[in-house]
């Protein structure tokens, strides 16, 4: 969405904002960068504690920079509290610092505004204005998004029987996968295959034969289902691949890159798994490679791995929560990947994937698709 910004007026553009940004700002710095007095997207971080706001400045403004034909940008602050405290405007230290890292960068700074609790205002001139100002301008535009950013990280409501049944799959499952590989690795050392195991159990090894020879066709088939109608059987035979890492990055290569990628990356795998001096030559997404993704690909696949979280055991949660932190940074939302791998981190401290995605969070890094012209970059 592009949109030209009135500069005779703040309160028009202020009440554009949440337009911009999906949602209405609360307790936030946002940063809506300009090429030639249009919009092309919105940054929004957390306010910083003092100590850390030459940090979240000199991130920010860092990001900015890679948005293509950014010339200048606006600063806004949304705070639940006052407009002034003692010293008088709030924040005015941080708004000050992204304005020094902007002209170091070469950016203009076309406006810095201020909206709280009592009012808004310029910090050009520290002036008061009433927030009715915004509320009028919002008359002449669509209907305003009445939520803020960390809206929609809710996981969808499940019934505790869906969960034991989706448990007692998922155990059926891994124990099947377990001796299939079993049987494998004895078959191809050439020792003998003890028949019978009750781990095997015969629907989930057929299952599981008709989806292993394509899982990415597979990972690709599952974006056109509707989630909310998932059988327990198909969240257990899905949760039971991406519990196991190679099989999770296959999943997140396929949903950025259709098909077709996805197998180049499970040959890659394969050739690795024979070869582990092999270098990586084929991107696995993992850090933002490649080609911007289609946006609609990641939505549906995030929506399948909230149901997933929803429904998994709660020794098995972190996964899928990964999966929608992912998603949401590959989305360039970085608000909802954070509290999505927040509550990954917290139910296993040590999931790899889910640091990863963390320190790229922690560094305000976002993948360069999402910088991409024809996109919006939303933090």
């Amino acid at each position: 969405m592009t949109h030209v910004i009135r500069s005779d007026s703040s309160a028009h553009f202020l009440a554009t904002v949440p337009l911009l940004a999906g949602f209405t700002p609360r307790e936030s710095l946002v940063i809506v960068p300009l090429a030639a007095g249009r919009t092309c997207g919105v940054l929004r971080v957390d306010l910083p504690e003092p100590a850390d706001i030459a940090r979240t400045a000199a991130t920010a403004i860092g990001s900015i920079c890679r948005v293509a034909g950014a010339d200048a940008i606006a600063v806004i602050v949304y705070s639940d509290g006052p407009l002034r405290d003692g010293a008088g405007v709030i924040y005015e230290e941080l708004v000050d610092a992204v304005a020094e890292c902007a002209h170091a960068c070469g950016l203009t700074v076309e406006d810095e505004i201020c909206v709280a609790s009592d009012g808004w205002c310029s910090y050009a001139d520290g002036s008061s204005r009433p927030l009715q100002d915004i509320i009028h301008e919002r008359g002449s535009l669509p209907r305003m998004p009445s939520h803020d950013q960390a809206e929609g990280t809710a996981l969808p409501a499940v019934s505790p029987g869906a969960r034991v049944r989706v448990a007692e799959a998922l155990g059926t499952y891994t124990r099947t996968a377990d001796a299939i590989e079993r049987r494998r690795g004895a078959a191809a050392r050439g020792t003998p295959i003890v028949a019978g195991s009750a781990d095997l159990d015969a629907r989930a090894a057929a299952r599981l034969d008709e989806v292993l020879p394509d899982l990415a066709g597979f990972f690709d088939s599952v974006l056109s289902c509707d989630p909310d109608r998932l059988t327990s059987d198909d969240a257990a035979l899905l949760l039971c691949l991406i519990l196991s890492p190679p099989t999770r990055d296959l999943a997140i290569t396929t949903w950025c890159g259709g098909p077709d990628e996805g197998r180049l990356i499970e040959e890659w795998q394969s050739r690795w798994e024979r070869d582990r001096s092999l270098p990586p030559e084929t991107p696995l997404r993992l850090a933002g490679e490649g080609v911007r993704p289609d946006v609609e690909r990641l939505r549906r696949a995030r929506h399948l791995a909230r149901r997933l979280a929803a429904l998994a055991p709660d020794a098995h949660v972190h996964v899928p929560l990964t999966l929608c932190g992912w998603l949401s940074w590959g989305m360039g939302n970085a608000t909802h990947a954070g509290l999505y791998i927040a509550r990954a981190l917290q139910a296993e401290p040590e999931y790899g994937l889910a640091g990863i995605v963390q320190s790229l969070l922690d560094a305000g890094v976002l993948p360069g698709w999402v910088f991409d012209p024809a996109g919006a970059c939303l933090i």
